[in-house]
């Protein structure tokens, strides 16, 4: 239900505004001048605002000139009431920045007129900002990891050669310089296979990316293939165990190795050296599940909700280092997949993360 906050100073003319508005199924709110209706706006922050310019304590305008000064409350839309019909004093209200007035004795219909279209506007303006920011934000994750590639490849092969010369300093410097690089190499790579995925759940119709790319695997074989690589290369062999049962899933084998990697080099991340990692998974009906458990910190239930909210991957990154990108990257591809991904935890015990994949591909859009 949306908000208005009527400020008008005449009693009569309020009442009569608020019931009108009432019937039509909004939630009204008024104000007897303008320094209440001011401290209403901020505290409430109204889908709308109808005020008279006549006024004590504070008139119209100067309501209007408080509120823009305001972030919470500068994009609000503002219409003047006014007895006034003079093009001068209409011409400063929308000057100070009103979106429209309404000249007294105000009829029903052209009232709610009025408010319909503002907020049809506002809606759009949002609309359209959104738009903006989710291209901006596509094209700066899009474009900066690819240019930092390119240095970022010359890098690493340097770093390679230098690795082998005779002189320990230099190899260790070398080996050093080789790890960061890498470091970087897979937070670049997640940036863009984390881009591609938003593209696909924001354009359903470039989805046929994954089935193009769909084909008939054999689940167990690449599970087990990456559990062990990502095992040995942090030398935790001994903390993994697998129980994995055989099966094929129609699925694509670039996102598949990616949802993968994703879930169980976070299961070793997470859990120290001897804490052991179970990975294990069966089918059920139309579906295989995985269940991937680690034995470590686990996640308190605000981060669970942050994660299942598709919450903004830079606060993952920079306050919750770790536990948001991947498991991010992870749900946008089982859900894009038709599949669910569930975690369960218990903080300073252990963290199940639960994936049903369908045996076949169903694309669905995701929120």
């Amino acid at each position: 239900m949306k908000k208005v906050l009527i400020i008008e100073d005449e009693e009569k003319i309020r009442l009569s505004l608020k019931r009108i508005l009432e019937l039509s199924n909004f939630d009204v709110l008024v104000a007897p001048n303008g320094l209440k209706g001011t401290e209403i706006a901020k505290q409430i922050l109204p889908d709308i605002i109808l005020c008279d310019v006549m006024m004590p304590v504070l008139d119209g305008h100067q309501v209007l000139q408080m509120l823009k000064q305001n972030r919470s409350t500068a994009t609000i839309p503002f219409v003047f009431l006014t007895a006034k019909s003079n093009r001068l004093n209409i011409r400063e209200g929308m000057n100070l920045g009103a979106d429209d007035y309404l000249t007294k004795p105000v009829k029903s219909k052209d009232l709610l007129t009025c408010i319909h279209t503002r907020l049809e506007q506002k809606a759009l303006q949002h609309q359209h900002s959104q738009q903006q920011l989710t291209t901006l934000s596509t094209n700066i994750a899009r474009s900066i990891p690819h240019e930092l590639n390119t240095p970022l490849t010359g890098i690493i092969g340097f770093a390679e050669i230098l690795s082998t010369m005779p002189d320990p300093t230099v190899q260790e410097l070398s080996n050093e310089i080789l790890a960061s690089g890498e470091r970087l190499l897979t937070t670049i790579t997640k940036f863009l296979v984390y881009t591609e995925l938003v593209e696909l759940t924001i354009h359903p119709e470039k989805q046929n990316r994954i089935i193009k790319r769909a084909s008939n695997l054999s689940a167990s074989p690449l599970i087990e293939e990456t559990a062990k690589r990502i095992a040995t290369k942090l030398q935790r062999q001994d903390d993994l165990y697998l129980k994995l049962q055989p099966g094929d899933i129609i699925t694509s084998p670039f996102f598949y190795e990616k949802l993968l990697e994703e879930l169980i080099d976070n299961a070793f991340k997470f859990s120290d050296h001897g804490a052991s990692v179970n990975i294990s998974n069966y089918w059920e009906r139309d579906q295989m599940i995985l269940l991937i458990q680690d034995h470590g910190r686990g996640m308190k239930p605000e981060q669970i909700s942050d994660v299942m909210a598709y919450n903004q991957f830079e606060r993952a990154i920079y306050e919750q280092q770790g536990i948001g990108l991947g498991l991010v990257i992870a749900r946008y591809i089982v859900e894009l997949q038709g599949g669910n991904l569930q975690i369960s935890s218990q903080p300073e015990v252990s963290t199940t993360v639960r994936v049903e994949l369908p045996l076949e591909l169903t694309l669905t859009e995701s929120n």
